[in-house]
């Protein structure tokens, strides 16, 4: 039997520049690296002794009562030991530090534990706190502003904190130096201040001459639309638009004109008028896309403040693809009136100081293009367009348009009439279920890391946070949003408003399971359950559609708004 040779021990000098030492030789002379570079070769530094068994024994029970004290502190906090944690504390994961986004290291404790706006149990609650903005600007036009001689109908823009402007009216305001008007003119310079004649008449916008229904026809396109699509989507205030057009706004305003042409074009999917459904030859657009073309033609004035007109363009717009067109031209146009709403700053609870009814149309239309952000960009795998992290804005107060006037809000809803609008408000909590999912489920594996997603089993803890989210919304809607409540049964309304949400909640409830039913390696305590979730959420909806689409006597086109036919690609 073969022993193994004990390596010979390596000198002082070789020891201190961590080289190998051959030992040395037979004769006793130096070892061969030193004899190379006729270094002194000497064994006189003393060895350090072991360590005592008994004191690693000691730090590993130290280090295992640490993680045990972790995970229990960890787990108090997560009410009852929803752990993501890994079973052996540690985390491997990329750390947070800057220009070097490959560096691998553990995040502290804290990292380990959800956002607090990324919990879809305490999204549904209302955000009552202040905005966190320290620094909200509104800015009007002035001297300084390049559009100032370019006045839009809602000359404003927004600048958070962040912002340079933010930074040097604080500055200003700390040093108690604020410029006056005199300062102003006297700082005033021309040739940089003012907008020449040739750029103004270059970023005019160009009228263009709307060609609108005849009058009957346009009263009733306008009827079909508040009786179906607002009543889901309450994106306008319908007193006051019907005042405008009876004022001939239309007429005059290009923004508005535009509105009143996407009303048109989205009403021509629930009429079987002659009129609407006429075709000149095979080759010649329909009514709906006449209208809609008409729209889409008015000039997109980005580089200046928006007017709430042009901001309702956008939902509308998305609204009436969403029947015609695939999910990515709809998301591409949503994201777009995203970013409008960002450059007002209705995405801010300071914008909603003020309640009126004006305030109130601009958070209808932003929460409607919210909705539809994420509703989109989980049918095509995309982030959505703005993050839960990105706006703290206020829900629309459930006030229907008879309970609002022009000067704001006219009476409190009455206790003994539901209101229409808790349906908005409610299709908004539901999609913060989705919202979250997408954070959860669909995010990519750094951002499962960063945010706790990681250890044994985390999917089914997540598939059980979900699913008591959605089991809690789903106590909370009204009796009147009830699927077959009296309630809902006794008035068209509230029968189209349960119809929707009840198919959204399915799509939501598909969506939360779909991601298990195809694993890699196969996983058949998820996939076999999600499976069947899948099924059955498809079904009802297709159950519940089928059911009321006599006595609704819609169209196609609203169907499609319900149930997304790609939102169940089941084999």
């Amino acid at each position: 039997m073969s022993t193994v040779q004990k390596r010979p021990r390596a000198c002082d000098s070789c020891r201190k520049k961590k080289v190998r030492c051959d030992g040395p030789d037979e004769s006793g002379g130096p070892c061969a690296t030193c004899a190379i570079h006729s270094a002194e070769c000497s064994y006189n530094d003393q060895l350090r002794p072991p360590r005592p068994r008994g004191y690693v024994q000691h730090l590993e029970t130290r280090i295992a009562n640490l993680e045990r004290h972790l995970r229990e502190q960890y787990s108090s906090q997560r009410d009852g030991g929803d752990q993501l944690l890994p079973a052996n504390g540690r985390a491997l994961t990329t750390s947070h530090v800057p220009g070097d986004q490959h560096s691998l290291g553990p995040l502290p404790a804290s990292a380990y534990s959800k956002p607090e706006g990324m919990d879809p149990l305490s999204l549904l609650a209302e955000e009552t706190s202040d905005s966190d903005d320290e620094f909200f600007f509104r800015t009007e036009t002035n001297l300084g502003d390049p559009s100032h001689e370019l006045n839009a109908e809602h000359a404003s823009r927004f600048y958070g904190k962040s912002s340079l402007l933010a930074f040097t009216t604080r500055a200003f305001d700390d040093s108690g130096e604020v410029p006056t008007d005199t300062d102003r003119a006297h700082a005033y310079r021309e040739e940089f201040w003012v907008t020449p004649d040739w750029l103004t008449s270059m970023l005019a916008p160009k009228p263009v001459l709307f060609e609108f229904p005849d009058v009957y026809l346009l009263w009733h396109l306008v009827d079909c639309y508040f009786n179906n699509i607002n009543t889901i989507f309450p994106i306008l205030h319908r007193p006051s638009f019907v005042c405008s057009i009876q004022q001939r706004l239309h007429e005059t305003s290009q923004s508005f004109g535009a509105v009143v042409l996407l009303v048109c074009a989205i009403g021509c999917g629930f009429t079987d008028d002659p009129r609407v459904l006429q075709v000149i030859s095979p080759d010649s657009p329909c009514t709906a896309w006449k209208l809609f073309h008409q729209a889409n033609s008015v000039q997109k004035r980005h580089y200046l403040p928006h007017s709430l007109f042009e901001a309702q363009i956008y939902p509308l717009s998305a609204l009436f693809l969403e029947g015609y067109s695939p999910p990515d031209k709809i998301w591409v146009v949503v994201s777009v009136g995203l970013t409008i709403m960002q450059d007002v700053g209705v995405h801010r609870k300071s914008f909603s100081s003020q309640k009126t009814i004006e305030t109130e149309l601009w958070k209808r239309s932003f929460w409607t293009l919210i909705v539809l952000s994420r509703s989109l960009s989980t049918l095509l795998g995309r982030p959505c367009a703005l993050q839960d992290e990105d706006f703290d804005a206020d829900l629309p107060l459930i006030y229907d348009d008879e309970d609002l006037d022009g000067s704001g809000l006219k009476r409190p809803p009455q206790q003994d009439r539901p209101a229409q609008m808790s349906s908005f408000v409610w299709m908004i909590k539901l999609s913060q279920i989705l919202a979250f999912t997408l954070r959860t489920v669909y995010s990519t594996k750094r951002s499962k890391v960063l945010l706790g997603y990681v250890g044994k089993r985390w999917e089914q803890r997540v598939i059980a946070t979900l699913t008591s989210a959605l089991e809690r919304w789903l106590d909370t809607v009204p009796e009147h949003l009830q699927w077959g409540s009296e309630a809902s049964k006794r008035n068209r309304v509230f029968l189209i408003q349960s119809v929707y949400l009840r198919c959204q909640f399915h799509e939501v409830q598909f969506h939360v399971h779909r991601a298990f039913v195809f694993r890699d390696p196969p996983d058949p305590e998820l996939s076999g359950p999600s499976v069947i979730v899948c099924k059955n959420a498809a079904k009802q909806c297709i159950s519940i559609v089928d059911s009321v689409k006599d006595l609704l006597d819609t169209s196609l086109y609203c169907i499609g708004l319900m149930v997304k036919p790609d939102a169940y690609p089941l084999p």
